[in-house]
């Protein structure tokens, strides 16, 4: 290729993991605020927003402004790797909860309702339960 369409397309995927990519994080921010409604989606938040600052935060420094915490700190390197995995997959574990919750809420079997609100649920009485 040559090498002025290199050096343009290297620009330009700079200026993009910049702006983009910053725009991307407050609106991702944002975002994870707003779905703050129930339990699972709170937890989907918060481990969304921590793979936001751990993963995309630096990923924007790293490119743009060439500040690397991974090479001056190698416990941050492998922090940075394990946040990011846990957080996914903490995220998708709370979806597939999630979904499952309100399958078994929405059931018409009411066996599937003792399991949606838990044992515990508004009409806990200990002993036997009796219709």
């Amino acid at each position: 290729m040559v090498p002025w369409i290199i050096s343009f397309l290297s620009y330009l995927s700079e200026q993009l993991a910049i702006y983009l990519g910053i725009v991307m994080f407050l609106l991702d921010i944002i975002g994870g605020m707003l779905t703050i409604i129930v339990f699972y989606l709170i937890l989907i938040s918060i481990f969304n927003i921590i793979n936001l600052f751990v993963g995309l935060l630096s990923g924007i420094l790293i490119s743009s402004f060439g500040i690397d915490w991974t090479l001056t700190s190698s416990f941050y390197c492998v922090f940075r790797w394990y946040c990011l995995y846990f957080g996914v997959l903490i995220s998708f574990t709370m979806i597939c909860l999630s979904r499952i919750d309100q399958y078994l809420s929405t059931c018409s079997h009411r066996e599937a309702g003792i399991w949606a609100h838990g044992f515990f649920g508004p009409d806990f009485r200990p002993g036997p339960k009796f219709q």
